[in-house]
């Protein structure tokens, strides 16, 4: 990888990280958003302990830094949906309409003129 791939990939990373971060303090208005374990930077100093939340001041201090992992690997959501609760809302809409599973070949849609 060429020395100017390598920037535009830092860069990449960067900007995904603050959008993220930036992101995750505005949902920390809603509901609680807190680091599951503590988060490092790369050079090894600990900028978020374990269990806080994500605001804003904590979001800025986050983005002063390269971290060891992943921002979305080290956070939790208070309120979330497992796969089973969005499957039963699924079938709860389908049951409500039916004809979204109603098979109509191309032909027998009218089309508006």
């Amino acid at each position: 990888m060429t020395v100017d791939a390598q920037i535009q990939s830092l860069e990449r990373v960067a900007k995904e990280q603050r959008y993220y971060a930036v992101h995750l303090s505005e949902v920390n208005r809603k509901q609680d958003v807190t680091a599951t374990g503590d988060i490092y930077a790369e050079n090894g100093l600990l900028i978020v302990p374990k269990g806080t939340r994500i605001d804003h001041a904590t979001a800025d201090r986050i983005l002063q830094f390269r971290l060891i992992q992943p921002l979305e690997e080290q956070v939790r959501l208070e309120h979330t949906l497992t796969h089973e609760e969005i499957n039963k809302e699924f079938q709860t809409h389908l049951n409500s309409y039916p004809d979204c599973c109603t098979y109509r070949p191309t032909s027998s849609i009218k089309k508006a003129n």
